[in-house]
């Protein structure tokens, strides 16, 4: 009788009560147990998981205020907050008062009780004031509802179809006259753009250039952005000018973000027009758990990211939350990149930033990783990294030699009409970034079920990952608990949203005729 497995333990508690810990679960080979010559259960008895636990802080008071005038029962009061810093995290509040008050006349004067009757006007003036207050309160939030919107999507993964279903959903009022005086934000942001920043409208308009920084703000005229190729001659110019159709939005302020709810199921958070998105696989999120998480793009002058000798920032900085939630399998967080990589040109690090705020390398791209807990895949125009940490990420090079080049791209603004003879155009100079299928999970799950074990003609996740040539990160597969499912999670990342659900099902196909015990003839 060859042994078997008992179902995994449940995971013990974090080895610290403060900061990164760890924790494990365990199995044992008893389900049953080996007889009479059986093969021992095959495989790790014990897992082992990053943990992190926020330290608690303990409340502070701030100052005190300054003494109040004296009031009308001869006393004057000065107050002070719990704030600095606030408790969180389990952490103690403050002791002592938060008010203090004392008799402001040198006990010349006191005060006589109030009657009956004043107890009741105070009551009465009291109630009124509360009732205006809440209805202020509902008319504010009748009013954001109607007015606010996120210009972000969230799509989860559907066990029913085969694409992505959009949730939560609040596309911007494009009809809103107040947007076309809104000047975009491009000192910060690293995205590629198509096609006009607002609809052309006729009239004269002029953009008078100031003599202060390049990218400073634009004037309050009209400005239509336009999409070339730098081989283009000038006539071909003016006509793509005459003939551009299409229209997106520049990203603006705080609309940089998306966030949605999620279970074991996963899903996917993308800002539109960004080419950033997070992917939490099937199973990262344990089960009967729910997930607040949220996705983020930063402006530079808002995150201090210290740059040293020659190095440069290759990737916008994103983070993903919350920081410290557990995920059982790492999540992929895809953004655009402006390198040409080259080892012998580049020294490329993923940086994070840690609780404290100060910048950690936490792994160099090309090298042997010193944790298990990140991966960074460099494509083309985009990365994807690996993260069982979510956090604040940016992705920075440093070169080796003068060959070492980044990519740009060249934004032009200009009136879009020509009332006189003066004629101003504005160039931005930017960094060139780029974008990124999602599979029913029962389908996902009968393929992983079949391709984590060893086959025996050699059809398992090593022929998978061959067929959709990513056989150069086996031993990083080989390290997870199953390979076939961090396959199909980097497969999703790099192809969405225009990837072709056909190439991998012909992928996986392939690996079934090999060994026909794998998938019927109508799974394939």
């Amino acid at each position: 009788v060859n042994g078997g497995w008992s179902t995994w333990t449940q995971w013990s508690g974090c080895s610290t009560s403060c900061g990164r810990g760890w924790q494990k679960r365990s199995r044992t080979c008893t389900n049953p147990t080996p007889l009479n010559g059986g093969a021992f259960c095959e495989g790790q008895n014990v897992q082992k998981t990053a943990c992190t636990t926020l330290c608690p802080v303990d409340g502070a008071w701030s100052e005190w205020s300054k003494w109040s005038e004296c009031g009308a029962e001869c006393t004057h009061w000065r107050s002070r907050e719990c704030s600095e810093p606030a408790p969180r995290n389990g952490g103690r509040d403050c002791h002592g008062p938060e008010l203090d008050t004392r008799n402001c006349t040198s006990e010349l004067c006191t005060h006589a009780a109030p009657g009956a009757e004043d107890v009741a006007l105070y009551v009465g003036l009291v109630a009124v004031a509360v009732c205006l207050v809440l209805l202020l309160l509902v008319g504010v939030l009748v009013y954001c509802r109607k007015k606010g919107g996120l210009d972000a999507d969230v799509a989860d993964s559907s066990i029913l179809t085969a694409g992505f279903q959009p949730v939560s959903i609040k596309p911007s009022k494009a009809d809103n006259p107040s947007l076309l005086t809104i000047q975009p934000d491009l000192s910060t942001t690293t995205m590629t753009y198509q096609g006009s920043l607002c609809p052309r409208q006729d009239g004269p308009a002029k953009l008078q250039l100031p003599n202060g920084h390049l990218l400073s703000p634009l004037g309050a005229g009209r400005h239509t952005l336009h999409h070339s190729s730098p081989a283009a001659e000038g006539a071909d110019f003016v006509a793509r000018l005459s003939t551009q159709s299409y229209f997106r939005s520049l990203p603006r302020g705080t609309n940089n973000m998306a966030y949605g709810t999620f279970n074991f199921l996963g899903g996917r958070l993308m800002i539109p027009n960004t080419g950033i998105s997070l992917l939490i696989p099937p199973d990262a999120i344990p089960r009967g758990k729910i997930y607040e998480v949220y996705l983020t793009l930063h402006k530079q002058e808002e995150v201090r990211l210290p740059l040293a000798g020659c190095q440069t920032l290759l990737s916008p900085i994103v983070s993903c939350g919350p920081p410290g939630v557990l995920l059982t399998r790492p999540a992929i967080l895809a953004m655009g990149h402006c390198v040409e990589a080259s080892a012998e040109n580049w020294s490329i690090r993923l940086k994070k930033q840690s609780c404290e705020g100060t910048w950690e390398d936490v792994l160099q791209l090309g090298a042997e990783p010193c944790t298990e807990l990140y991966y960074c895949q460099l494509e083309a125009q985009a990365c994807y990294v690996f993260t069982e940490q979510l956090g604040r990420f940016a992705l920075v090079g440093e070169s080796l030699s003068m060959a070492a080049s980044k990519r740009l791209k060249l934004v032009l603004f200009a009136p879009a009409a020509c009332p006189s003879l003066e004629y101003n155009i504005r160039v931005y100079c930017l960094s060139d970034t780029q974008d990124v299928l999602k599979i029913p999970f029962l389908i996902r799950q009968k393929i992983i079920s079949s391709l984590d074990p060893p086959g025996t003609r050699g059809a398992d996740w090593r022929t998978l990952a061959q067929k959709l040539n990513l056989d150069s990160h086996l031993s990083f597969f080989a390290s997870k608990a199953s390979p076939t499912a961090m396959i199909l999670n980097l497969w999703e990342a790099r192809h969405f949203p225009n990837g072709n659900l056909s190439q991998l099902a012909a992928a996986v196909a392939e690996v079934g005729k090999q060994d026909g015990a794998l998938f019927s003839e109508a799974e394939c």
